[in-house]
């Protein structure tokens, strides 16, 4: 069975705490072998986890077999010019095709 988890973390003068949690099942089927199989049903799911934790925007990841992280140092003054490196360099980075 799938389903979506999300966490609010909150700073407070003590240290961040855990805000709210959320654990919503999502229809069978919707997945297969870590792909989205029905996209229709996966949107709404996360719309209604967001709603139930209070958030208005958050980080949405697949499981790490299906995604890449990466760090890197990126030079420039603005957001554009950063945008820029990053691009130019993209296959430098990661180990996966851009398109």
């Amino acid at each position: 069975m799938s389903g979506i988890k999300s966490v609010r973390l909150e700073q407070t003068p003590q240290g961040i705490i855990l805000a709210a949690y959320a654990d919503m099942k999502i229809a069978p089927g919707s997945f297969a072998d870590g792909d989205v199989t029905n996209h229709a049903s996966i949107a709404p799911a996360i719309a209604d986890v967001a709603r139930a934790i209070g958030v208005s925007a958050a980080h949405v990841s697949l499981s790490e077999s299906k995604s890449y992280l990466f760090e890197t140092a990126v030079a420039g003054r603005t957001k554009e010019e950063r945008r820029i490196v990053v691009e130019q360099h993209l296959d430098e980075l990661v180990p996966l095709s851009a398109g």
